[in-house]
Order: C-alpha cells, then structure tokens, then sequence
C-alpha cells in the first residue's frame, strides 16, 4: 500500500529531524571521496541526521566497504562487483557485456596493478 509507506518515510523523515522533501533529494545525491548515494547509505544502516555526514573520510570508506562486501558475497566475483558498485546492480546487455563496461574494464586494469 503506497500510503502505507508514504506514511512509514514521513515518520522516519520526522524521527531524524528533517524535511521529507531535503532527505528525498539528498538520497539521490552521492557523498563522499567512494561516492555512496544516500539512499544506499541508508540501505546499509547510515543513522545520521543529514546525509552530508558521510563526507566524513573514515565513515565514507566503512560504508563502501560494506557495500563491497554485500556485493562480493551476491556474486562471488570483482567484475560484477565492480559493475554493481557502478550502476547500482550487475546490468548486463544482451551480449554478455557490462552496460557500463568501460568503467568496469577501467577498474579491473587498476587493479591488475594493486599488489596484495
């Protein structure tokens, strides 16, 4: 029931002290040096008031590492990690091919230069 949750974010939007319509625009926007989206943030449990506080440096890696975790044990592969951290999820054309595939192969040769 749509009013249901309408009902549901107003609550939540009050609980934290905020205009619905300023928490709306800040879950679009991303934050930070690893450029988490609001709303993942609060996906992955992000509590602060206002969503700007995740361009606190310490806070914002926590967060894309949770991110990266949660992505990692989705699809057990840094590809599709990759492509998941990128577009929101492990989009793919009817060719096999990453929608976003320049990013991913970008990524993936940075990382063939990371020693571990």
């Amino acid at each position: 029931n749509p009013s249901i949750e309408i009902s549901k974010f107003l609550l939540y939007c009050k609980g934290l002290g905020v205009w619905h319509e300023t928490e709306i625009y800040n879950q679009r926007q991303s934050w930070g040096l690893c450029q988490i989206m609001g709303s993942v943030a609060r996906e992955l449990g992000y509590k602060g008031r206002y969503l700007s506080g995740l361009c606190e440096p310490t806070l914002n890696l926590s967060m894309a590492c949770k991110l990266l975790v949660k992505f990692y044990g989705r699809y057990q592969n840094w590809e599709d990690v990759i492509s998941s951290y990128n577009q929101g999820g492990n989009y793919k054309g009817d060719d096999g091919h990453y929608k976003n595939y320049a990013y991913v192969d970008k990524i993936h040769k940075a990382m063939e230069t990371i020693v571990f």
